[in-house]
């Protein structure tokens, strides 16, 4: 073998083992088992807010996609995502019941945010549906909204 594609291979299966490591490592811890979760939906546009769903409900799932997806099978609400749970970032959302994303750079857009949830207020915002925690007690505040004010 060549020593050049030797040192290629070491680094690059050393990058991989890195990338595992640090993944692991940074993963938020979940809770497992029955929670309470409430979830409020709201819309805010040209200055007007709605509520238009709030409903406090007992799931055994881990994650935020988890209990968005429960939420559909209960027939709570509608929704629809973008992307894949694989992706760098998860799904996003891009439309729950009527209120859907048209235009991705002129919005309105669906945004959330947590002030109960630990893993989103230690980092100051909630990250993917797909990479946040579901711990009990929850409350998850989803906007449709035309502006980041």
């Amino acid at each position: 073998m060549n020593k050049n594609f030797t040192r290629i291979l070491v680094a690059v299966v050393a990058a991989a083992l890195l990338y595992v490591g640090v993944s692991y490592l940074t993963k938020p811890p979940v809770e497992q088992g029955s929670k309470e979760v409430t979830i409020i939906m709201s819309t805010k546009l040209e200055g007007q807010v709605e509520e238009v769903f709030k409903k406090t409900f007992k799931t055994d799932v881990e994650m935020l996609g988890d209990l968005l997806e429960e939420g559909v099978v209960r027939a709570y609400f509608t929704i629809e995502l973008s992307g894949n749970k694989s992706d760098a970032y998860g799904r996003f959302i891009v439309a729950i019941n009527e209120f859907k994303t048209e235009d991705m750079n002129k919005g309105p857009w669906w945004t959330y945010d947590s002030k109960t949830n630990e893993t989103c207020v230690s980092a100051g915002y909630c990250s993917g549906i797909d990479a946040t925690p579901v711990y009990d007690k929850d409350v998850f505040e989803f906007t449709y909204t035309d502006s980041f004010e």
